[in-house]
């Protein structure tokens, strides 16, 4: 039976390298590295050598390994923070060095503003050494998505468009022809019957801009975002999940990411739209046909004449 392997490394990662800052901080000796340091403490290298030893021991030819950092929330003027990030990001590093990766995957929320009417340039700013502490990280080649948080969906003011170009790493993903501005699409890798169902769960393309946001507003400052499902990219999706095209394709595994996990996807988190990401998934497993209501509107859908691949769960 094909084994997948999926790992949340950053996660765990983040959790120990922004947990031990205070305590490296608090001993005397040499002055701690910069930010902008690419001197691997002691300790990151200790863990991210016994996190690789750990991946490499269940790996096999048919495993499908995927790195993820999700999260950053980078806010400038936060030393803590900045010095965390980029101890993550050596440490994320020296795991991909270590170990075969397949994809590299940034789950969203780059950065932390996202309250209000904010300066628009402290969210280009921070965007950037984000995007700055990312490429460090996963690099700025090979296999790699990054998708878009509520954060992230705040800063880049859909009406602006400035920092759509810090997600320009996602060119091996085939996207929403209809609405190529969503930043939600696939990636087909034959070789392991996957296909990754990359998600934007702040898509905002159908109204241009959150409801909740005042008409007369502040065109130099930021929007409040939330999370939301266009109703456009639940029509891709319906029709997505079928694998048209694909050769058996009851062979195949999907696998859905996004920047909430879609246990998420369902009542207060997505107050502002009737979809439901998991229900889709669920009814193509299951080969059921109906309707979904999304916005006044009635979408069908019908997997009921389809042999449904591996729907993979995944958590972030």
């Amino acid at each position: 039976m094909r084994k997948i392997v999926y790992f949340c490394l950053a996660l765990l990662l983040v959790g120990l390298f922004g947990c031990s800052a205070n305590t490296v901080q608090s001993k005397p000796g040499p002055k701690p590295a910069t930010a902008s340091s690419d001197t691997i403490p002691a300790y990151v290298k200790a863990e991210a050598k016994r996190v690789s030893a750990l991946v490499r021991a269940v790996q096999n030819p048919h495993t499908f390994t995927v790195v993820g950092v999700s999260d950053l929330h980078y806010l400038k003027g936060d030393t803590q923070v900045d010095r965390a990030l980029n101890e993550m990001a050596l440490g994320i590093k020296e795991v991909s060095s270590q170990v075969p990766v397949d994809y590299k995957i940034a789950f969203g929320d780059y950065i932390y503003r996202g309250k209000g009417f904010e300066i628009f340039q402290d969210g280009v700013e921070e965007m950037q050494a984000a995007t700055d502490i990312l490429n460090k990280a996963l690099g700025v080649e090979g296999n790699q998505i990054r998708l878009t948080g509520n954060h992230d969906a705040n800063a880049m003011e859909l009406d602006k468009g400035e920092l759509k170009q810090f997600f320009k790493y996602n060119e091996k993903m085939v996207t929403d022809s209809v609405n190529p501005e969503g930043n939600y699409g696939y990636i087909d890798i034959p070789e392991k019957k996957i296909r990754i169902v990359c998600l934007n769960t702040s898509d905002f393309t159908d109204e241009g801009k959150p409801t909740v946001v005042p008409d007369k507003k502040d065109q130099n400052k930021n929007t409040t975002t939330t999370h939301n499902m266009s109703k456009r990219q639940a029509e891709w999706l319906i029709e997505t999940l079928k694998l048209k095209g694909i050769e058996g394709p009851e062979a195949w595994n999907i696998l859905p990411v996004s920047h909430l996990v879609l246990s998420q996807t369902k009542g207060g988190l997505w107050k502002n739209t009737e979809t439901n990401a998991a229900f889709l998934l669920s009814e193509y497993v299951k080969k059921h046909k109906g309707t979904l209501n999304i916005k006044g509107s009635e979408l069908a859908y019908d997997y009921s004449g389809i042999t449904p691949a591996r729907v993979l769960p995944y958590t972030r």
